[in-house]
């Protein structure tokens, strides 16, 4: 008798023991799969915000690269001056000259025989760029003609040919400033009885 007490006194303990483990109170207040789904959201927002970061990139890129490989296009365009000029700077690109030949315009055009030379003239004439902008020089064109109007000659002249004196080695002409020229050529002759100078397009 006193054996079986014991050991029914054993399994009573046994038995508090087993319920003890699965107490309520010892349970943790939150559960750990309660905390996946935050853990879920803090990895997929970095996914989510590289897809615009990327695309803002790309966009970016392909903005910088049209501008550069464009400048002659938006050069045109006086407003863009500044901020191209700023781009530039950055990136490296170059400006090209704006250029618009049909604001440079001859006046005072007076061919004469040379005073030295034997059959050969000197041409006098004042050149001047209207636009508000400076430009390259221009190439310029000689002609003449016979009493029908049919050409006797022709020359043309390249920048290097008629800038001489404080002129020279000029590349760039200003803005609304009269520049005096003198050309030297051979004479075409009696038949070249009338004569004009013009800008080459």
């Amino acid at each position: 008798t006193e054996t079986e007490t014991e050991t029914e006194t054993e399994t009573e303990t046994e038995t508090e023991t087993e319920i003890s483990i699965f107490d309520p109170n010892d349970l943790e207040t939150t559960p750990d799969f309660a905390l996946e789904p935050s853990l879920s959201s803090q990895e997929k927002t970095p996914k989510r915000l590289l897809w615009p970061v990327l695309s803002v990139l790309a966009i970016l890129v392909f903005a910088i690269q049209y501008i550069y490989f464009h400048v002659d296009v938006l050069a045109t365009n006086p407003d863009n001056t500044n901020w191209l000029n700023r781009f530039c700077q950055v990136s490296g690109c170059e400006i090209p000259p704006r250029i618009n030949t049909t604001l440079i315009h001859s006046s005072q055009l007076v061919v004469r025989s040379h005073a030295e030379i034997p059959n050969a003239l000197i041409v006098d004439a004042v050149i001047i760029n209207s636009a508000a902008f400076e430009q390259p020089f221009p190439e310029l064109v000689l002609s003449f003609e016979g009493l029908q109007g049919n050409q006797i000659a022709l020359r043309r002249f390249k920048p290097s040919e008629y800038l001489a004196g404080e002129l020279t080695g000029m590349t760039v002409m200003p803005s609304r400033q009269p520049i005096r020229l003198m050309l030297e050529l051979i004479d075409p002759g009696p038949e070249a009885v009338n004569y004009s100078l013009y800008i080459q397009e």
